[in-house]
């Protein structure tokens, strides 16, 4: 859901509300508590995504290597405008 584009704000927030709900009910945590770890937990998801392409390029071949050059550069970008 982290790298959904900015209009489809509203439907991340309907599906993370929902695995609140569940995350919650199943640890016995309120809402809020796994509410507020939901929400630090997104700007993780772009450290992932950037550690990912970078090992999709690294194993691209050197044809294909330009697809997925882009996506570390905006992953990290978007870890560094979610701080912001």
């Amino acid at each position: 859901m982290a790298g959904w584009r900015a209009e489809q704000e509203q439907v991340v927030e309907v599906l993370a509300g929902g695995y609140v709900t569940e995350l919650a009910d199943g640890f016995g945590r309120t809402k809020e508590d796994v509410g507020l770890a939901v929400v630090a937990a997104r700007p993780a998801a772009w450290v992932v995504q950037a550690l990912a392409y970078e090992r999709i390029t690294r194993a691209a071949e050197p044809v294909a290597r330009w697809q997925h050059e882009r996506g570390q550069p905006g992953a990290l970008r978007r870890i560094l405008a979610a701080d912001a």
